[in-house]
Parts: C-alpha cells; sequence; structure tokens
C-alpha cells in the first residue's frame, strides 16, 4: 500500500483559530486590577472597512486625555497605518515587523524602547493628558514585502510567533513606565497575528461589526471561540455596532435594533453556558449590548492629526477632528475599558 501524503500547514499556521484553548496573555489579570501592570485591549473586526483603527485611536486620546498612560501597537502588519495618522512623514521607523524577525537573531542589540514613537501634542492631549507611545507595524518600503514573507515563513518553521509577541508586550511595558493600558490594532479577518492578539494575548478585546450577514458569519465565530474559558475567567469584551447610521438619517433605529437582537442572539447560542442564565436583553453592561459608532465623514480616509500647515483654518480643522474623536461613543469605550480593570474614568474631561 502506497503511502498518502497531506499538507496540513495551514491548520499550522491557524491555530490561534483552531485551537480548543484561549491562551494566556503575558501577566495576569490580578496584576492589571492592582494596578502593577496595564492591561492588554485588542481592537478587531472580522470585516476591514469599518473604523477599527479610527476608533482605537480615538479611545487611546480620550484615555490619554484622562490622565492614564497608554501605549498603541500596530498589529495590522499587511496595511498598517497608525504611525501616518500621527505624522506626514513616512520616516524610517523600525516597529513590530522589524522585532518579530530580528529580537530572536539580534537580543540585546535590538532594544524595542528606541523604536517607539512619542506624540505628545497639546492639541491632542490637552493640558492634563499624559503622553501616548507608538509602536508602529514598521517602514513600508521596498523590503517590507520580503519581511512578511519572512515572518510567514517562520512562523510556519518554528510557531514561536506568540512567545515572540509575548515578550515584544512585556518589553514594551518595561520600557515605558506606569503604563495603564497597551490597545493592539489587529488585522481584520482570520489571520494569524489577530487570532493570536485577541486568543492569546489580551485581557479584554473590543470587536466590530455591521449589520450584514458576512460580518455576522465571522463574529458568531469569533465570539464562541472567546467563550471557550471558564465562566469565572472569559475574556471581557466589547463589541461595536460600527458604520452605522448617523442620527437623523431613515432606517438608522430599525438598524440599530436589528443589531441588538442580532448580537444578543449570537451570544445567547454562542458566549454563555447551557447552566447560564442569559442576562436581560437591554442589560447595558453585557458584552451583547453594542456601543453604537456611527459612519462619520470626517473620519473617513485620510485621517491627518496633525498640522498640516500654519493657518487658522488648519488649526480649526484638527481641533474639529480631535473633538470629535474623544467625545461619545469613544469614551463610553474608554469608560467600559476602565470599569473592566478598576481604573477611574472622568467623562468629558
Amino acid at each position: 500500500m502506497k503511502p498518502r501524503w497531506y499538507i496540513l500547514e495551514r491548520h499550522i499556521a491557524k491555530q490561534a483559530w483552531t485551537g480548543n484553548q484561549v491562551g494566556t496573555p503575558p501577566w495576569s489579570e490580578d496584576l492589571v486590577e492592582n494596578k502593577h501592570k496595564p492591561a492588554i485591549i485588542s481592537f478587531f473586526s472580522f470585516k476591514g472597512g469599518v473604523g477599527r483603527t479610527s476608533t482605537l485611536v480615538a479611545t487611546a486620546l480620550t484615555l490619554a486625555r484622562n490622565g492614564h498612560r497608554v501605549a498603541i501597537v500596530d498589529l495590522d502588519l499587511e496595511a498598517p497605518g497608525l504611525a501616518t495618522i500621527f505624522s506626514p512623514n513616512n520616516s524610517n521607523n523600525l516597529g513590530v515587523i522589524d522585532y518579530l524577525l530580528e529580537k530572536k537573531i539580534q537580543q540585546n542589540d535590538w532594544k524595542l524602547r528606541t523604536h517607539t514613537i512619542n506624540i505628545n501634542e497639546q492639541t491632542l492631549l490637552g493640558d492634563d493628558g499624559q503622553t501616548l507611545q507608538l509602536l508602529p507595524a514598521g517602514t513600508v518600503d521596498d523590503n517590507y514585502l520580503e519581511k512578511l514573507a519572512r515572518l510567514d515563513f517562520q512562523n510556519l518553521v518554528d510557531s514561536e510567533l506568540q512567545s515572540t509577541m509575548q515578550n515584544m508586550l512585556k518589553e514594551l511595558e518595561s520600557a515605558v513606565d506606569n503604563l495603564d493600558f497597551i490597545l493592539m490594532d489587529a488585522r481584520a479577518g482570520f489571520h494569524d497575528i489577530g487570532g493570536l492578539a485577541i486568543t492569546a494575548l489580551s485581557h479584554a478585546a473590543v470587536i466590530f461589526g455591521t449589520q450584514s450577514r458576512q460580518s455576522w458569519a465571522g463574529l458568531t465565530h469569533v465570539i464562541r471561540h472567546l467563550a471557550s474559558r471558564k465562566i469565572d475567567e472569559r475574556l471581557p469584551l466589547i463589541i461595536v455596532h460600527s458604520m452605522a447610521p448617523a442620527i437623523g438619517l431613515s432606517g438608522r433605529e430599525t438598524e440599530l435594533t436589528e443589531f441588538r437582537e442580532q448580537a444578543y442572539i449570537v451570544f445567547q447560542e454562542n458566549y454563555y453556558s447551557e447552566d447560564e442564565t442569559v442576562p436581560d436583553t437591554n442589560n447595558r453592561e453585557e458584552p451583547f449590548f453594542p456601543v453604537v459608532v456611527p459612519y462619520q465623514e470626517s473620519l473617513r480616509g485620510d485621517i491627518a492629526l496633525f498640522s498640516r500647515n500654519s493657518t487658522s483654518e488648519e488649526s480649526t480643522r484638527l481641533l474639529n477632528l480631535v473633538t470629535t474623536m474623544t467625545n461619545s461613543p469613544y469614551q463610553e469605550i474608554a469608560e467600559k475599558l476602565c470599569n473592566f480593570f478598576g481604573r477611574e474614568f472622568k467623562k468629558n474631561n
């Protein structure tokens, strides 16, 4: 009888999504709740183009203006963009992809603290805000695609991506004093790094969906997967109804109701165990009750949180943009995250 060979490399590469266990973050939730370590939060969307990155930035600004020390990490290695939101220049910044590839080789010669970017403009952070720390994905240049290919192959061969990412977060925490939160922008879809971020590295997740069959098909699997922990260790979640119709538009209330009802059904069937009593559908503290982030024209396309020139019109544009990004619903997300981990939050800071 001739032997048969089966190629299983995609199963190996997708273990974060196909495994039965949710992993362990770099440090325990007890250390987070006792304010010895920062909470790690992943922002994840099954579909792209739903405002995930802009919401992460808005939440980070809101938390920083509220006095919390925040680091943001660009894990969207296929479509990096966090650095360009804060700077007009595609400067030669090493970042996540370089750490994942080079740290094992260079060891102490590759220091993460030298590659984080300080964001401290008063216009963004207010009079009493804390400096934001940004760890970019890396510089998109002629060598970037080669780095991506090397990273995919390296993970396939040695399966050390999870431990390397854990070490990266530990080094980031050590490099920035007294961090309260690390917010990670995870790649959309069933991507390896996005899966590791929410299932193996985070203390909580913010997941984004739209009122569409395609979105709910993916989110249902994600929610089911994140419910694999024991009840008392379940990953705290915030679900965001993104790209919702703006206030005053026809059909807004109908869509909001449909999304909220679908979220309740999906969580009831996939998140809670059979022996649990599912909370009332109107319980705003439960993960199935969505935060509504409506479509906003000012956050569409190229978001620039820097002054492009010195005119009064440009100053007004930037101030209006910051105001938009630090009010509701982003305050609601920031407040929920603070409540998860015992941090103080003052509205309208």
